[in-house]
């Protein structure tokens, strides 16, 4: 069972699921703020849903990182790095699916300003989170 925890394919499921997840977010978030999803003016809703997309990856982050984490032994940090790489490339791929092909057309220059460098949180987080799991194991015992 250890070894399905560890496995790649896992690796990609939970990085499918975080891109899943903070979709259904962005859009529950963009009807609750009355966003448009480019604006011709700045408002108050699309500041709101500016501002709380990038709360929500990070609270998606931590949880899949926790899922992830979860069955591991150890080495907390170098897992944590190599999941975050793949689930941000995964959240790219996935979104090129609707931003350069799909119903919501966006150049890619601006997808990378817009949204694309917000996904640079993901290794951050999850390095981080098994840093410090790593340091705490190392602090029991």
């Amino acid at each position: 069972m250890a070894k399905l925890f560890n496995s790649p394919v896992l690796m990609l499921v939970y990085g499918f699921l975080l891109w899943l997840t903070t979709f259904i977010v962005s859009w529950i978030l963009k009807c609750a703020t009355g966003s448009p999803g480019q604006p011709t003016e700045v408002t108050y809703g699309y500041l709101a849903f500016e501002s709380l997309i990038p709360v929500a990856l990070a609270a998606l982050t931590l949880w899949f990182s926790y899922l992830y984490f979860k069955g591991m032994p150890g080495d907390f940090a170098k897992a944590g790095l190599l999941a975050g790489v793949v689930w941000m490339v995964v959240n790219v791929l996935l979104d090129q699916l609707l931003f350069a092909w799909g119903p919501m057309q966006m150049p890619f220059e601006r997808y990378v300003y817009d949204i694309g460098l917000t996904y640079l949180m993901i290794p951050v987080i999850t390095a981080g989170a098994g840093y410090l799991m790593d340091r705490a194991r190392a602090t029991v015992r």
